[in-house]
This record gives C-alpha cells, structure tokens and sequence, in this order.
C-alpha cells in the first residue's frame, strides 16, 4: 500500500482486519494492514479458491501447495516444494504491490497463519478450515434485505411475460430460471442442457431463461443449438443487479443442478440464499450445501451426474404445483433461520468481540479450538450421540455457538450454581437436580476449572466423564 495510505490506517487504529480477498492483493494489503495497526486479522473463505485458481491457470501450476498447507507442512521437503510454486523474486523488491489478481501460496501460507479466526460460508468450509488450523471459525453465510430489488405483482408479471413473449411461449408456460456464473470448468452445463431437452419434449410448458457472466458464451449458444433447443431458451446475458433479481422472481422454478464435485462442495452462491427468501422452488445438487438441505421438503435434490435424473427431477417439479408451494414455504422459513442480515451482522459482532477477548487466539491457534476439535473427532469415533456439559459458563457457549458440538445432541448443561434456566436453547440444571438425564457422555467445560469438576464428577460417581484438556 503507499505509504499515505498506510499512515490513515495505522491513525483510524482498526482492532480488526476482515479480509474478503483471497487474492494476492488483498492479503497482501490485509497484512500490511495488521503490521501498521496490530490488528487481528479474520480471514472469510467461501468458494474452493484453490481449485479455481489451479483452473484458470490452466494447470501450469498445481494445487498441491495450497494441500500441503491445509494439510501441514510437517518437514523440509514439505517447506521446499511450497517454495518452488511461489514466485519469491517479487518478495524481495523494496517496491513490491502485485497488482495481479494471483493466488500466491506463500501469501496464503503467512496469511493463515497471522490470522486469528476465520470465517466460513458454509459448514463443508467450516469444518475444513477447523480441522486444519485449530482456531477460531464462525459460520457466515450471505444475508439479504428482501425489500432490495423486490418487485411488486405486476412488475414481476410484466417481466415473466417479456420473457416468454421472446420465445412465443403461452402464458401458462413454467419458466426455468438459471441465473449467475457460468464457469464451464466440467460438462455441468451441458448434462443440464441435456436434461432440459429430456424434459421438455415431455413438457411443452417447459422454457428457461438463462443469465448471468458466462465465461464462454458461444460454448453456451452452441449446446443450445445442438439440442436445437433455441426456441425454448432465451440467454438473457449479464444484467445488473436489479434486474437480475428482477429476473430470480419472475421464474417460477429454480435450477441449480451440479455435479456431485470438490469444487461444489464447498461454495454457496450468494444467489441462492436470495432464492430462499424469495421462496423459490429449487433444484439443487446434493453436495456441500444440498447436505443441509430436506430432500422434497426445502428443494428437490440431484444425488447424480445424469441427465435422465435431472431431467426427471425437473418433471417432477413442473408437473406438481403442491409439491412447488411446499418447497416454496419451505425455503423461506430455512432463509429466516440462516440468512437474515440482521442476525448474521449481530453474531459477527459478536464473534469480533469474542476474538479481541481471546488472547490465545494467535499464529498458533487457541487452545480451547484445538481441544474442541480433538472432541469432536473423539465424539465421532466413539459413536457417542447424548452428551451433557458440566459448566454453564463461556467455555460452553463457545462450545455452542462455534458448532463443535452439532453432530450431537446435547441433553442438559450442569451447573453447580446456575444463574439462569438455559444457555443457547439448552437446558441449565442444578447438579443436586434429581433424576437427571441420561447421557452417553459427561463432558467436563472449562479449561480453568476441569479437575476441581473431575473430582466433583467422580464424588457424585457420575459415568462416562470425558475431559477436554487433561
């Protein structure tokens, strides 16, 4: 950064540094950033950027860097073949600012290990980004303000009308919709198109309206030739943000079929949490994201990479308007629960306060994550399913609210003294309570006070007491 620059960031004194960039110009001004002002730094990771930037590359380079530090570097020969994919010479300038939008490995090794906590899209990127650095992550995926870009009944008439007006459709047609970037990284695309032409021979109401950046769109217009499919396809470009939610609510179902991928494992397109709040029925692949998601209940899932069930799947939802409502009431009830701003802009408030509160949280990573994280895998192993905690304090909120504890159901919170009936939804029981729960496993939480709680567990001849620290 100049030198002005830094002087206004070291004057303004941020306790936070968010980066959003994973790009080399944006780590590398995020650490500069933490270096003027001592700042924390939160790393956010949404999309699979490794692979996408091994992609664009066109494998000239390899992706085996970015494993080897999510994996650990754990000898020389590790450390070595790091350095070779990184292009060192530009390190030692005195006036080095890539201007480049690279995915430098050695930017990205330094960054995840000046970072204090991160935050993640989704829970695939979540629990990959705990199991590999032992520090903080909180979940935030996109919110939305519903009332942006809405359209009221007649505007959304008028465009869906425009639109199947175009392809000399009727006025009962079900509109597809398939809005935002088209990468072409597999043949996604045109197992879609296929499907598409599989159901609307079937269907004659069947029509699509496809928009949004396209990495090559003669590729795109060539497989809707092929399939001779362009009177039933109307590719409406990149358009602006208004009208590209504009065009989310004027189609009555949406597609987001994908292959069963790394890649798609770990993303969350902003798109479709509008989607949900906008109550659209949605045809989705079942990985990353799908996973969270009631199969028929929230949106139709596709579990393959075939086109005759993608095909059959969007038969299902044209030709079911119960099954479409449902998922339609659905999806906005899963958008009030996960992508309002407002709550998600409180939980990050919260989750800063908790970061500048936490002094161990450094290039290290914080004691109480990796305890957590060694748990969770205990807990995995062993089957285990009821848990109680033993402590109603911090410990076990964070426990909570960081998700260490969400493949298990969690019975009750013991507390010697509680000072209120619930912690996160859960219930606080007094220790001399009688007839207390069951439990597969006690667990003791605290990271200052679990002996004194070990030696009150076993006076109370309490089975299956587990420790996080001893």
């Amino acid at each position: 950064m100049a030198a002005d620059i830094k002087r206004q960031v070291s004057a303004f004194a941020p306790e936070i540094i968010h980066v959003w960039d994973m790009w080399s110009h944006g780590l590398t001004a995020a650490i500069e950033c933490v270096v003027v002002s001592n700042a924390k730094l939160i790393m956010h990771q949404e999309d699979n950027l490794l692979q996408i930037w091994n992609r664009q590359k066109r494998h000239r380079r390899n992706e085996k860097p970015f494993r080897t530090i999510f994996d650990g570097i754990r000898n020389r020969k590790d450390l070595l073949n790091l350095l070779k994919e990184c292009n060192l010479d530009t390190y030692f300038t005195s006036d080095w600012a890539p201007q480049n939008p690279e995915f430098d490995p050695l930017l990205f090794f330094i960054a995840t290990r000046t970072t204090s906590a991160f935050t993640a899209i989704w829970h695939p990127m979540k629990n990959r980004l705990d199991e590999a650095f032992h520090k903080p992550v909180m979940l935030f995926p996109p919110g939305f303000e519903l009332d942006r870009h809405l359209l009221n009944t007649a505007q959304t008439k008028t465009l869906r009308r425009e639109i199947l007006d175009s392809l000399n459709a009727p006025p009962d047609a079900i509109l597809l919709g398939a809005g935002g970037s088209l990468r072409h990284f597999d043949n996604e695309w045109g197992t879609f198109i296929q499907a598409f032409r599989i159901a609307a021979k079937k269907n004659s109401k069947l029509f699509l309206a496809v928009w949004g950046f396209d990495t090559d769109p003669a590729l795109t217009q060539a497989l809707t030739k092929r399939h001779r499919l362009s009177e039933r396809v109307a590719l409406l470009g990149t358009v602006d943000d208004a009208r590209f939610a504009g065009l989310q609510q004027a189609a009555d179902i949406h597609v987001c079929a994908g292959y069963d991928s790394t890649f798609n494992i770990y993303r969350l397109p902003s798109r479709l949490c509008r989607l949900f709040w906008l109550g659209k029925p949605l045809l989705i692949h079942r990985a990353g994201f799908g996973e969270s998601l009631a199969e028929g209940e929230e949106a139709m899932l596709t579990h393959t990479n075939k086109a005759s069930e993608w095909a059959e799947k969007l038969l299902t939802l044209a030709q079911d308007e119960a099954l479409r409502n449902r998922l339609s009431q659905a999806a906005r009830r899963f958008a009030e629960r996960h992508f309002d701003m407002e709550q998600n802009t409180d939980r990050l408030l919260e989750f800063y306060a908790a970061v500048m509160a936490n002094p161990a949280a450094s290039q290290t990573g914080d004691v109480h994550s990796k305890a957590a994280a060694c748990l969770r895998q205990r807990l995995e192993k062993s089957g285990v399913r009821r848990i109680a905690l033993y402590g109603a304090g911090l410990h076990s909120q964070r426990l909570i609210r960081q998700g260490w504890l969400k493949e298990v159901e969690i019975v009750a919170i013991l507390d010697d003294a509680p000072c209120s009936l619930s912690l996160e939804g859960i219930p606080i029981l007094d220790t001399h309570t009688p007839n207390l729960p069951a439990w597969d496993a006690l667990v003791l939480s605290s990271d200052t006070h679990e002996s004194a709680l070990l030696e009150k567990a076993r006076a109370r001849d309490w089975k299956n007491v587990w420790t996080m620290y001893a």
